[in-house]
């Protein structure tokens, strides 16, 4: 999906603000808004910009993809929208369609609910799309629908209709939290609201989900919480997809009830959305005001000047928008320039890592996303900055450093020191004793707290768990336009909020801090995220190649043998260790001496010793949970290996043989 760059702003005045620079949609509540922005995000990738204009090809065999909720042509579900806009807005339509409007609406004439036809219908749209490619004029003229206000208040006016059934199905269910209403309304945008088969004046849900939950309270002998009846709910929704979706679907659906990770990003809905337990409030029943979309706030919509639509005529009006789209086009091109010239000036030269940095600012969505090879028109873009903006840079001779664009991150944090910032004592990191009597490593400073204790280790420390901490620090980072280092930003998630954390993390200069007392399980490597108990998912695992290759040596055939006899998860007996990746996702030489250092010292105060690495001793998140993750249509960890931290895959971005000789070292006091 392509955001289009021909964008004007609108002017409007806009007080509400949500997490994340998000607002209170026009006709739903706070709550609802909540939830929406959540599907929005899970479905296109919006982050705080509603992508009424979402496009996917025939990937996943539903012909076309289309709006915030991914209507489709397969499902059926997008021929109603079509149809609605062709009845109310004739002309719109066909000036939109052009010479593909009779097409459209003979597809449009046949019965999506009858099999045969529905199958014609797909034929027609595959006429111009393919699993990967929608292909032009079609693809700019969905561009435009997407970008008529007219057609958004549709999509709006369907959505409330969503959240309404959502709403009686949480109701008729007992659930009351935002949390529970999010997750309602995610079922309705798939699986799809016929799922629950909620009539409105039905006072429970049809499907024996009442049943389930009482079924499950005489089960544990004591009444089930919200969450437990929310992670019911999630598993029996994910169950529904087919065994290519299945994982993916539990961990959208599971990543709603509790912080986990949902396409290579760990999540936690309550911090980036504010969903929490918070009774949810509602609109049931309410109108989508006319012109909704047009009321939304300013940058937060791409309206519709499109390719597709007739120019303005000469004298109407057409050379002040041309005046404008040529000073806005300086404006970006310096803004580039900028940016490669301050990153030269840092001794950054590398072509293509500064085209990526123009290509991200240009499209920040796709920051972790690859261009894929049937994105010719994203492809095209990104040489034409390498050859006219970049190129041409780094032929100059060397130009002082110019200061890069407020809320930039530098193109690759840096191996020296990382200086908390000079903005008063409240910005910087403290550096504490941890407190009396706990377990922590010597090594180690505190920052302002530990994380409180949550269940204390019934069993022998005998392993160390290295892992990647992500991006999880770069939504403050970049809202915050940098003023603090991105270490400030990893404690704070970890010490602040109710998701996963270790009991260290180590910053780019090789400081270690201390998150959790060592004689606590910290949440690091569990298995809470897996579709069935562990032991049951694990009888029937197939490794893939990667993990067969690092541990048949070992005697191991699944995560559950790297695990002490009794043990039941990885987090009974082991200390999680985190490492802030750079820019380009690798680790500085100061963390791996830091890291050797630090299991030294764990070795020697808890009394085992590593014989390799790696060994059921000495491992990454990778080896215990080796799940794969869609990318771009790929089982991310199956193709090309785990990536946290990333040690077997075929470029590696972590490196045991480089660990395991600081180790050495460290165990002789020579490090």
């Amino acid at each position: 999906m392509r955001i289009p760059s021909h964008a004007r702003m609108l002017d409007a005045e806009w007080e509400q603000e949500l997490p994340g620079g998000r607002y209170i949609i026009p006709g739903f509540t706070e709550s609802e808004s909540k939830a929406l922005w959540m599907v929005n995000e899970f479905e296109v990738g919006g982050g705080s910009q509603l992508v009424f204009w979402g496009l996917s090809a025939d990937f996943d065999g539903m012909g076309i993809s289309f709006g915030i909720a991914q209507w489709n042509i397969g499902a059926g579900s997008l021929q109603p929208l079509l149809r609605e806009f062709d009845r109310t807005h004739p002309e719109k339509f066909a000036r939109i369609f052009a010479d593909g409007t009779d097409g459209m609406r003979r597809m449009l004439a046949l019965n999506e609910n009858v099999g045969a036809q529905r199958e014609q219908q797909l034929a027609f749209i595959r006429t111009f799309v393919t699993k990967k490619v929608i292909r032009e004029p079609w693809k700019t003229r969905l561009e435009a629908l997407g970008q008529d206000p007219d057609f958004q208040d549709q999509m709006l006016r369907k959505l409330r209709g969503l959240m309404d059934s959502a709403i009686r199905a949480a109701q008729a269910l007992g659930l009351r939290s935002e949390r529970a209403l999010a997750l309602c309304f995610d079922i309705h945008i798939w699986p799809g609201p016929y799922w629950f088969k909620l009539p409105k004046e039905a006072p429970v849900v049809q499907h024996g989900l009442p049943q389930l939950f009482a079924k499950e309270e005489r089960r544990r002998g004591a009444p089930l919480s919200e969450r437990d009846k929310l992670l019911l709910l999630a598993d029996l929704a994910a169950a529904r997809a087919s065994s290519t979706w299945k994982l993916k679907a539990t961990q959208r659906k599971r990543v709603i009830v509790q912080p986990g990770t949902f396409r290579e990003r760990h999540r936690d809905l309550e911090v980036d959305y504010g969903l929490g337990d918070a009774p949810f409030t509602h609109n049931l029943g309410g109108k989508i005001p006319s012109g909704a979309a047009l009321s939304l706030p300013r940058g937060r919509r791409v309206p519709a000047p499109s390719p597709a639509l007739s120019p303005a005529p000469k004298g109407a009006g057409g050379a002040l928008p041309g005046l404008f789209a040529t000073v806005s086009e300086s404006l970006s091109r310096a803004r580039e320039a900028t940016l490669v010239t301050s990153n030269m000036a840092q001794g950054v030269r590398d072509l293509n890592h500064l085209t990526n940095l123009v290509f991200w600012l240009r499209h920040p969505d796709r920051k972790d996303t690859r261009i894929q090879s049937h994105e010719k028109d994203l492809a095209a873009e990104w040489l034409s900055i390498r050859d006219t903006v970049v190129r041409p840079l780094l032929d100059k001779p060397a130009a002082p450093a110019t200061p890069a664009p407020p809320g930039t991150p530098p193109a690759r944090w840096p191996d020296a020191p990382v200086a908390p910032p000079r903005a008063g004592a409240g910005d910087k990191i403290p550096r504490n004793p941890p407190p009396a009597g706990s377990t922590v490593s010597p090594l180690a400073r505190m920052a302002w707290k530990l994380r409180g204790t949550t269940k204390t280790r019934g069993r022998k420390i005998n392993s160390v768990v290295v892992h990647t901490t992500g991006r999880g620090w770069q939504q403050g980072y970049t809202r915050d336009k940098g003023t603090r280092p991105p270490v400030w930003y990893q404690l704070r998630v970890y010490l602040d909020q109710q998701g996963g954390y270790p009991h260290y993390v180590i910053d780019y200069d090789g400081g270690i801090f201390v998150t959790a007392d060592e004689d606590n399980e910290a949440w690091h490597a569990g298995w809470s995220n897996l579709p069935t108990p562990a032991s049951a998912y694990w009888q029937t695992w197939s490794a893939p190649w990667w993990w067969q290759q690092a541990w048949s040596a070992h005697g191991k055939r699944t995560p559950m043998d790297l695990l002490p006899p009794g043990a039941r998860t990885p987090n009974t007996t082991s200390i999680g260790i985190e490492l802030l990746p750079t820019e380009d996702a690798q680790y500085t030489d100061a963390q791996l001496r830091s890291l050797a250092k630090l299991i030294a010292d764990i070795e020697r105060r808890h009394h085992f010793q590593v014989p390799s690495a790696p060994s059921p001793q000495l491992l990454g998140h990778e080896d215990l949970n080796p799940l794969p993750m869609a990318r771009q249509g790929r089982a991310y960890d199956d193709d090309r290996g785990g990536w946290d931290p990333g040690a077997h895959q075929k470029k590696p971005m972590f490196s045991w043989p480089r660990l395991w000789g600081y180790l050495l070292k460290a165990r002789q006091g020579a490090l």
